[in-house]
């Protein structure tokens, strides 16, 4: 991206030095009023036009580099200032939406660039999730490749949910999961099968489980 000077250079006053003497010469900068710069200016949008407050507007380089960033005020609006002339892309994020694809948009010289933004909910940000270590009992470590099942409780009825592999750390996750009450058990061939204690999920929480 070209860099422009924002200030003109100005010459100083003649100053003669004449033997062992000192002289003093001030400068003073006249703002350019060339500076190639623009505005980016808009609001950040639910579907059905109400505006997100408080919401991160990020502005990219057409590269993809982060540029600058503000936030939307209480009425949704952003404004980002003195922006070099040019091709960007901008999103916007706020937890419990989704973030858009970032769009793309050119700043031009003394005219506002006026981008609106819409967010989507996001139908698991109101979900829960389980997450854990699998544990050698003897010894405390870490278990990994160990086949961890993920069982949920309505009443009577023991309904499986899922299976996955612990990592090398011995951790899992089962994530987006609904209000309810879970367990989880552990396998491994030469270990004895663990099952957790139950644990209840109620909104956008992470509950932890340790098997060993």
């Amino acid at each position: 991206m070209p860099i422009s000077d924002l200030y003109k250079l100005q010459p100083s006053a003649p100053v003669t030095v004449d033997g062992h003497e000192e002289e003093s010469v001030n400068l003073a900068l006249q703002a350019s009023p060339n500076t190639s710069v623009g505005v980016v200016q808009g609001t950040v949008l639910l579907p059905n036009g109400n505006p997100i407050p408080f919401a991160t507007v990020q502005l990219y380089t057409s590269q993809g580099v982060p540029f600058e960033h503000v936030n939307s005020n209480p009425q949704g609006q952003y404004i980002i200032p003195d922006i070099p002339v040019g091709s960007y892309l901008i999103t916007a994020a706020e937890p419990g939406y989704l973030t858009p694809v970032r769009i793309p948009l050119t700043v031009t010289q003394g005219r506002p660039t006026q981008v609106s933004i819409t967010l989507q909910p996001n139908p698991a940000a109101t979900r829960g999730a389980l997450f854990g270590i699998v544990r050698n009992v003897s010894n405390n470590e870490p278990v990994n490749n160990a086949l961890v099942s993920l069982f949920q409780i309505n009443g009577g009825t023991v309904t499986p949910i899922g299976t996955l592999t612990s990592n090398a750390s011995g951790q899992y996750l089962f994530a987006e999961l609904p209000d309810g009450t879970y367990f989880v058990q552990a396998t491994l061939a030469g270990f004895l099968s663990s099952q957790s204690a139950t644990v209840t999920i109620q909104g956008p929480e992470y509950a932890p489980l340790t098997s060993t």
